[in-house]
């Protein structure tokens, strides 16, 4: 079995729909013949269909032989520059857009989150609607507003009221714990992601 445990998902059709905040809604732009987004944590370009559709998703996988693919947001989507009502609100539109691709496809894929870390009481709401959404755990940028986040301080804060925790650091354990998420399907696994600038 070929399990690819790092890509992104640009629920670009969530974003489009959004009711509020719509001054910090991700704007997207075609170059080239391809989608670029940009959003207060950075661009991504030279996005092909499969960034943002599922369907053409799976046609690469197939063409790439990939059995199961783990779907998490973008760093530059994990909305840490938005004030905390407009980062929950997104976090909650991708959780939900990923949480549906997992649902429609939950042969070949598996889903991760994200919280908005400015609020405590937010991230913990949006946390446990992320585990009611089908999605496998969560990525966790390595600061918000240039402010690093520390083990202890999201252990302690982010930790749901069941089932196993872990949170990665390090690239063999966020591997390890990726797949045991992939594999066991009941895991709920929080992982670090580097930070696409400080901001």
């Amino acid at each position: 079995m070929n399990i690819d445990i790092h890509s992104h998902f640009f629920p670009l059709d969530a974003f489009r729909e959004a009711e509020k905040y719509g001054e910090n809604v991700p704007k997207v732009t075609l170059e080239d013949g391809r989608l670029a987004v940009v959003s207060g944590g950075g661009k991504r370009g030279n996005l092909s269909e499969g960034a943002y559709n599922a369907e053409a998703r799976i046609k690469e996988l197939d063409r790439m032989s990939i059995d199961i693919q783990a779907l998490s947001p973008s760093p530059i989507l994990l909305f840490y520059w938005d004030e905390p009502g407009s980062a929950a609100y997104f976090s909650r539109l991708q959780n939900e857009a990923i949480g549906e691709v997992v649902r429609a496809h939950p042969d070949r894929f598996v889903g991760f989150g994200s919280v908005p870390l400015q609020s405590i009481p937010e991230a913990i709401s949006v946390a446990n609607q992320a585990k009611n959404l089908s999605l496998n755990g969560l990525e966790i940028g390595t600061m918000s507003r240039a402010k690093p986040w520390t083990t202890l301080s999201l252990s302690l804060s982010l930790k749901p009221r069941s089932g196993s925790t872990c949170f990665c650091s390090s690239t063999p354990l966020r591997v390890a714990a990726l797949k045991a998420a992939i594999l066991l399907r009941g895991c709920w696994v929080t992982f670090w992601s580097s930070p696409t600038k400080q901001l």
